[in-house]
């Protein structure tokens, strides 16, 4: 009945993993060492691709079939749709600097440390709200048709990264997973 917010909690879990590829990478700079640019690229290359095509919008409309279903809640929630439009610009701006650190391009280290924490915690923020806030509410009044529509009205690609059949743009990005949950 609830697969739908299932996958979306699973994704969570995987984005937050990823949040800490950063984060590390970022104490990495901080300490005025290199840290791996291209793997940092391949996360935030991720996050374009999976949570801004795929994840987000799932989430948009669970929050919408919540909304029909108990208007009376839209106080007690963050304006969702929102936060991922923040969340894809931020992206954005944190991928196009890092893009251009790789191209060669002066980037301030003080400023790609700070976007990128910003990032991290906003992101970071943004999942622990939805988990603590939507996923339960929606748990608690969305039935199982409601849920069911709101998966019917999706039409989704498969996770370039997690899905099972990785593309060869995030291979190195799963083996640094694997390694550094010790699978590998």
């Amino acid at each position: 009945m609830t697969a739908i917010i299932d996958q979306l909690e699973h994704d969570h879990r995987n984005l937050a993993g990823l949040l800490q590829i950063l984060e590390t990478e970022l104490d990495t700079l901080e300490r005025i060492e290199a840290p791996d640019y291209p793997l940092m690229n391949m996360v935030l290359d991720y996050l374009l691709t999976y949570p801004d095509l795929v994840h987000h919008p799932k989430e948009d409309l669970i929050y919408r079939s919540l909304l029909k279903r108990r208007p009376e809640l839209r106080d007690r929630l963050d304006d969702l749709e929102v936060e991922h439009q923040v969340l894809s610009s931020m992206t954005l701006e944190f991928a196009d600097g890092l893009r251009r650190v790789v191209n060669g391009v002066t980037v301030g280290r003080s400023w790609l440390i700070e976007t990128g924490r910003t990032f991290v915690d906003t992101y970071r923020r943004h999942m622990k709200s939805e988990n603590a806030g939507v996923f339960l509410l929606a748990r608690e009044h969305l039935t199982a048709e409601d849920l069911e529509l709101a998966a019917a009205d999706f039409h989704p690609i498969a996770d370039p990264l997690f899905g099972g059949a990785t593309e060869a743009r995030f291979a190195r990005l799963l083996t640094s997973i694997e390694i550094a949950a010790g699978l590998s």
